[in-house]
């Protein structure tokens, strides 16, 4: 909890300006990791002060992987924000201090980091609530960017019977202009730009029926019908959709069949948005298709060990973490 409140409060007082440039989830994530470290760790208020400051100062992230096609080096980011905020927790507990005016200083990251948000988010508003309460469940394993077109290309699917890869003339999609920036990619080369093609991701989902983790991890780039359909995919930014970001992500999708129907949905928020939530059913179904591997041993009692949480009974319990919650026990099988 600590570190979601921590990430998501700089991440909201930075703002869209440093969105564009950066990835909050290695910049604001870094401070976050050290506060969700510190607290573990039992830090006193000021080591942990000194701790977010020394995070502070490995705080980077830059959007230039994706102009330069480095799309395999994001994963690094979470992972180095990680390492540098547990790194920096551990150098409070020692002693080493941390610079105390981190984020709103004149050389702090607000100032350097091209923030542009509400600093009421760090230094205000505490009553409104936990902002863990303000996140999305990706519901896709792509770019977020990319979830209302997904979305509504799904609901066009589910929707009429007749929208299926053989029987599409053409895909027509308008989207949110800074969604391009990021997954700007035309049609992948390799795996790892997967997640950032528009024409990829809704080609995929329209062939296949579906959008997992072996359509991202496993693709057939070189499959005739899948680009044969991506080509199909005519794409189109609107500056009357971007003024909606970010609170709001507008796409629309037609699909225009051989017979000239014309079948049109719009999504301005994502499934997974706090405004359009799953259902505890369909989060569960969700952990499955994005960890195919875990065993249905391991998904149950994760499962339970989830749902203490909404237990008024247990509300008094330390809720001891399980072992086997890591695997553990599946190791073997």
């Amino acid at each position: 909890m600590a570190g979601y409140e921590v990430a998501l409060r700089l991440g909201e007082a930075l703002g869209t300006r440093h969105a564009a440039l950066f990835h909050a989830t290695a910049t604001a994530g870094a401070v976050g990791a050290a506060a969700a470290s510190g607290v573990a760790l039992g830090l006193s208020g000021q080591q942990l002060h000194h701790a977010l400051g020394i995070a502070a100062t490995q705080s980077a992230g830059l959007w230039q992987l994706v102009d330069d096609d480095a799309h395999e080096a994001k994963s690094l980011h979470p992972g180095f924000a990680v390492r540098n905020g547990m790194m920096a927790a551990w150098s409070a507990q020692a002693g080493l201090p941390g610079a105390r005016a981190f984020f709103t200083g004149p050389r702090g990251l607000y100032a350097l980091l091209a923030g542009d948000g509400p600093l009421e988010a760090i230094h205000g508003g505490l009553e409104e609530g936990d902002r863990l309460n303000t996140t999305t469940i990706k519901a896709w394993p792509s770019c977020a960017q990319l979830f209302t077109p997904l979305d509504a290309m799904r609901a066009l699917m589910d929707e009429h019977e007749g929208v299926s890869a053989s029987r599409v003339e053409a895909i027509e999609v308008t989207i949110f202009p800074h969604a391009l920036k990021i997954a700007g990619v035309d049609w992948p080369t390799k795996a790892t730009e997967t997640p950032f093609s528009l024409r990829y991701v809704l080609a995929a989902l329209l062939l296949k029926g579906r959008l997992g983790i072996d359509e991202m991890e496993s693709p057939d780039l070189a499959d005739p019908a899948l680009i044969a359909l991506g080509k199909k995919v005519r794409v189109a930014t609107s500056d009357e959709f971007q003024k909606a970001f970010p609170a709001r992500r507008p796409a629309e999708v037609s699909v225009v069949m051989r017979d000239g129907q014309r079948l049109t949905a719009k999504r301005e928020l994502r499934r997974g948005d706090p405004e359009d939530p799953f259902s505890w059913e369909q989060l569960q179904r969700r952990m499955r298709a994005f960890a195919p591997a875990m065993s249905d041993a391991c998904a149950a009692r994760i499962t339970a060990w989830c749902e203490r949480f909404a237990d008024p009974a247990c509300d008094n319990e330390l809720c001891e973490v399980d072992a086997a919650l890591f695997g553990v026990e599946d190791s073997a099988e």
